[in-house]
C-alpha cells in the first residue's frame, strides 16, 4: 500500500500474510493512479476479513509488515 510522502519520497508498506483456508484471488497488473505509473503485479483477495472485523480473518493470519524506504 502507498504511504504518505516522507522526506520528499514515497514509501511502500508490505503486508505479509499466511493463507490458512481456501480463498479466491485475482492477480493482475496495477494501472496508473494518482499520477503514478502503475505496472506492478498485485493480488486482490476480496472479503478476506469479512465477519471478523479489521485486522482479523478466518482465512489468513498476519506474519509481518515492513516498510521499504524512499529512494
Amino acid at each position: 500500500m502507498a504511504l504518505p510522502e516522507a522526506n520528499k519520497g514515497l514509501r511502500t508498506q508490505i503486508v505479509e500474510i499466511e493463507i490458512t483456508a481456501d480463498v479466491y484471488a485475482w492477480i493482475c497488473i496495477a494501472g496508473p493512479m494518482f499520477n503514478k505509473r502503475g505496472g506492478a503485479e498485485q493480488v486482490f483477495l476480496p472479503n478476506l476479513a469479512r465477519g471478523t472485523g479489521p485486522y482479523r480473518s478466518d482465512f489468513a493470519r498476519l506474519l509481518r509488515t515492513y516498510t521499504l524506504p524512499a529512494l
